[in-house]
């Protein structure tokens, strides 16, 4: 499980996070510097924010704060390795997510957020964004870890049979007015979908694990 070090400097002033933003990653060692804020000015962005780093948290069995923040300094390590596809909002996800793949060292420093100038506009679509951001998300699952995807998909479609599986007892019991032909066709079909999705993520998991083992390979012999 791939778990962020959080680290707390109360004695700065505001007016030296940018320095240290800038000197984090040589300073200590660091491939990004990740700076969370400990506030939003909006309740809607804090809650909107809280449903999607709590999602990804899940996904990825992370323990991040704000992984949607975009003040980071990142070291020349980072900027040569990690791949960055997505041309939106949710590059911020994208980078934090193919950095811990890359296995590079993420520390968040918290700050504080200020309103926005009354005379100002805010570009993000909270509904749009935060689909893409997630999407771009579930992407990275399917790319990096499938077997947890696709073992999700196939634990719901089977708990779905076991659903049907009680109406159709309950039809043949005469206690519910059901198609019992219709019943079996759908846990039929739902079976044999919850096995190939179960199939499918044990095979794009061994193929993941061989390209990761090739890529060690790769690397120690540069």
């Amino acid at each position: 499980m791939h778990t962020p070090k959080l680290t707390v400097f109360p004695h700065l002033s505001p007016k030296y996070w940018f320095f240290l933003s800038l000197l984090s990653p040589l300073s200590f060692s660091l491939d990004c510097a990740l700076f969370c804020a400990n506030n939003y000015p909006f309740f809607t962005a804090d809650l909107g924010n809280k449903l999607i780093v709590t999602s990804i948290n899940l996904m990825f069995g992370t323990k991040y704060q704000d992984i949607l923040s975009g003040y980071r300094a990142f070291s020349r390590r980072f900027v040569k390795t990690v791949p960055l596809l997505t041309p939106g909002f949710e590059t911020e996800t994208e980078m934090t997510l193919q950095a811990l793949e890359e296995g590079m060292i993420i520390e968040e420093l918290p700050i504080s957020y200020r309103s926005r100038p009354t005379d100002s506009h805010s570009k993000l679509n909270a509904l749009r964004d935060g689909y893409r951001i997630m999407m771009t998300a579930a992407i990275l699952l399917r790319d990096h870890y499938p077997l947890r995807l696709f073992g999700l998909a196939s634990l719901v479609l089977f708990l779905v049979v076991l659903v049907l599986l009680g109406l159709l007892s309950l039809a043949n019991n005469n206690i519910l007015q059901l198609n019992s032909l219709a019943l079996l066709a759908g846990i039929a079909l739902l079976l044999l979908l919850s096995a190939l999705a179960f199939a499918l993520g044990l095979i794009l998991n061994a193929v993941n694990t061989r390209f990761r083992q090739l890529k060690q390979i790769l690397q120690r012999n540069k």
